[in-house]
């Protein structure tokens, strides 16, 4: 960027100009008209002061942007890794193996035996998918975790987003 010199003017506002607008004519916001110097006058006016190119950040907008950058990293990956999980668990309840009662020596039973096992029968007519199965809860169990830590996870993410964005519009109120 070439030097720039300030040229006041009458209304007390100084504006910036080039050497390459020496011999123009400007108009100052005031509305007056400024006769712009030749290079040799245009030296001896003060010099306009440089500012730097690019965008400084404060430290609290780096720490921000660091901060909001890693918890939407590890918090949508975690999300990604236990929705996954949660994807992957079989939560369908499970029919009653009864084939053992097939194989069984049923004239050997008991007549206790024989009711415990006609009325396990009977319940499995009505509902043949055992809600109480082990396998079956602790899957819905699992389910239930997994999902929850997914969920949580995908909002700390969505956090860190905020976090990130917000370090960027906190330079431009500065």
């Amino acid at each position: 960027m070439a030097d720039r010199h300030l040229l006041s003017c009458s209304c007390g506002r100084e504006t910036p100009v080039s050497p390459g607008q020496a011999g123009d004519t400007l108009r100052c916001l005031c509305g007056r008209t400024l006769e712009v110097p030749t290079l040799r006058e245009l030296r001896r006016l003060p010099m306009a002061e440089t500012r730097k190119e690019g965008a400084t950040w404060t430290p609290l907008q780096g720490w921000m942007f660091g901060g909001g950058g890693m918890l939407a990293v590890a918090g949508f990956g975690a999300a990604v890794f236990f929705l996954w999980r949660w994807s992957g668990i079989d939560t369908q309840p499970r029919k009653l193996d009864h084939t053992i009662y097939h194989a069984a020596a049923v004239d050997q039973w008991t007549v206790d035996q024989t009711w415990d096992a006609w009325t396990e029968l009977k319940n499995l007519e009505k509902n043949p998918l055992v809600r109480y199965d082990p396998i079956y809860v602790l899957n819905r169990r699992a389910a239930r975790v997994f999902f929850s830590r997914g969920v949580a996870c995908a909002v700390a993410g969505a956090i860190g987003l905020v976090v990130l964005a917000a370090s960027f519009f906190l330079g431009w109120q500065s």
